[in-house]
């Protein structure tokens, strides 16, 4: 839940308790795409209305991610395919989504590789090279669509390695 309480704050004790509750209860799977993507929209709606405040936004996201990560480091040592790197373009500061694709990938058997948020176009193709990945993958907000964006999807494109699909 996103309620706030009389401080204007997020209850943070039965949200943590409430994530931690439904990670355990739903498996990883579900928990993406019944719980935090459908949070992460929610979050970001109610941020873009004028009600929440970015400290409630970033703490709800955190509380996700951690949730999410906590899935994730338990299925980093399984064996997978196809590698797909994951980040966001450079000025997207949104990583979110970047921890929710990753578990998704890995409990469908691919093996996730997070570069991060904000990461250089020729950084995001020399990891690509570096880590043999199959496919890139990035995540781009609403925030995140730029006049830019184009520019560095073309740039990347050119960059990558050639066996590798964006």
């Amino acid at each position: 839940s996103t309620a706030t309480g009389a401080s204007g704050w997020i209850d943070v004790t039965g949200f943590d308790v409430e994530l931690r509750r439904l990670a355990g209860a739903l498996g990883p799977k579900a928990f993406v795409t019944e719980v935090a993507h459908p949070l992460a929209v929610e979050v970001g709606r109610a941020w873009e209305a004028g009600e929440l405040e970015v400290r409630q936004e970033h703490y709800a996201s955190e509380a996700v991610a951690t949730q999410l990560r906590l899935a994730l480091g338990a299925l980093q040592d399984v064996a997978g395919s196809p590698v797909v790197l994951l980040a966001t373009l450079e000025g997207e500061m949104h990583g979110l989504g970047l921890v929710m694709v990753a578990v998704y990938l890995a409990v469908s058997g691919a093996k996730p590789r997070i570069v991060g948020a904000s990461t250089p176009v020729d950084q995001i193709a020399e990891a690509a090279s570096a880590l043999h990945a199959d496919v890139v993958g990035l995540t781009i907000t609403p925030a995140g669509v730029t006049r830019t964006l184009e520019s560095q999807l073309r740039t990347l494109e050119r960059q990558m390695p050639r066996d590798a699909h964006l």
